[in-house]
């Protein structure tokens, strides 16, 4: 049987396309919002924002995990432009 080198290369860049799509979404699932944190929380600290014309009051919360990695809630009363969907997002490195 003989294949084409035409074939060969769309062969490779389907695999190529499909790791790089593979990464993406395994980048996402890492990284993107999540309901819970990746490894446990070892340290919590909240900031608290008054709010002013642009963004009502609201809370964010900040978790230091055991992996190292930095995650952040808000929460808000709901007359604030903030996510409230109760999703933790990773600070830096998305």
């Amino acid at each position: 049987m003989f294949i084409s080198e035409e074939t060969l290369a769309d062969v490779a860049a389907v695999a190529e396309w499909r790791a790089r799509a593979e990464n993406e979404l395994r980048e996402k699932m890492t990284n993107g919002p999540r309901e819970d944190l990746p490894s446990k929380a070892i340290q919590i600290e909240t900031a608290s924002h008054p709010g002013d014309c642009n963004c009502g009051p609201h809370i964010q919360l900040f978790a230091l995990c055991e992996d190292g990695s930095i995650w952040t809630q808000y929460h808000s009363s709901g007359r604030s432009n903030v996510p409230t969907d109760g999703m933790w997002r990773r600070v830096g490195g998305e």
